[in-house]
């Protein structure tokens, strides 16, 4: 089984990085297959990417993985949220299961690479926007997309400006929030201590 492989020691060995990259990416191209492969098949290949251990993901950087990753589970639910298609509601729970995943761990160079893809569309990155703001994502996630927006200057016209504006004030909000949150247990903290 794949999933016992990709968690190993053994995939991590520079010499196999190219063999198990391309695995992955494979299991990532029957994803977006989803309308046109069987569902076991689909199934398959969603619990084993879901069940790669975080760390992992970043020794397959070498093709973009991850990125890739990315613009198809945004794709995905991006068109079953429009209704453009008829993917089952348990294959978009495992999607969203595997989007969230991939949010949490990406990196600039996976956003960057996610966002480059011909596929993303200005809408569908306003459509991952709220998305995580659906999944109350931390502060950091929505600054590294802003980041890239601001960073890459190839990709500027794939987005107007109020979407970016959108993920820096969030990122901002969220800051403020996560900054709250722990001010307060810090007072509760403080309290306990005087009794």
């Amino acid at each position: 089984s794949l999933k016992s492989l990709f968690g190993c020691s053994y995939a991590r060995k520079k010499e196999n990085q190219e063999a198990f990259s391309n695995a992955l990416s494979k299991l990532i191209r029957c994803v977006e297959l989803i309308q046109i492969l069987n569902e076991k098949i689909v199934i398959s290949a969603l619990s084993t990417l879901t069940s790669i251990p975080p760390m992992t993901w970043h020794y397959f950087g070498v093709k973009n993985v991850l990125g890739n990753g990315l613009a198809v589970c945004i794709n995905i639910m991006y068109r079953d949220n429009n209704k453009e298609s008829n993917v089952k509601p348990i294959l978009i729970g495992e999607i969203r299961a595997m989007l969230l995943s991939l949010v949490n761990l990406a990196t600039e160079a996976d956003f960057y690479n996610c966002f480059a893809s011909d596929d993303l569309s200005a809408s569908m990155v306003e459509f991952l926007y709220c998305w995580m703001v659906d999944q109350k994502l931390e502060a950091r996630i929505y600054s590294t997309v802003s980041s890239v927006f601001q960073r890459q200057s190839d990709l500027g016209g794939k987005v107007e400006m109020y979407i970016v504006q959108k993920f820096s004030s969030r990122a901002l909000h969220e800051h403020k929030k996560e900054n709250q949150e722990f001010t307060n247990s810090s007072d509760c903290i403080e309290g306990e201590d005087e009794l």
